[in-house]
């Protein structure tokens, strides 16, 4: 499954022009002709993002270890998502698997622990 997802997002990424990056169109957050493929490439994030999202709600759910099973499924998919160097589509599995739309909710609870451990 990892690699089928990274094979994927190199296809995205590869079909984005330079120009694309260098409008800065995509930045405004609204889609824009300029950034179609930017645009195109988010969508895949958040695809992914909500089926890993679906998958634990599905499992919490189910009866006895199916929620620490599909954990672990995801959890192994991100490590070798992590050892095939593909942290965008780890970073979307990790965020539905808390459950936020929001990266900087996350953060924000790492910055917390870290702020305590220093008092």
């Amino acid at each position: 499954v990892a690699r089928q997802l990274t094979l994927h997002m190199h296809h995205q990424f590869s079909m984005i022009p330079v120009g694309e990056f260098s409008t800065g169109a995509f930045v405004g957050g609204k889609e824009d002709e300029r950034s179609k493929h930017v645009w195109k490439m988010l969508s895949w994030f958040n695809r992914i993002r909500l089926w890993a999202s679906a998958e634990m709600e599905l499992a919490g759910h189910s009866e006895g270890k199916g929620k620490v099973k599909k954990f672990k499924y995801l959890v192994s998919i991100c490590n070798h998502l992590s050892e095939l160097l593909n942290y965008d589509t780890l970073a979307a599995i990790i965020l539905g698997i808390a459950g936020t739309d929001n990266p900087s909710t996350l953060l924000k609870y790492d910055n917390t622990d870290n702020n305590s451990n220093t008092n």
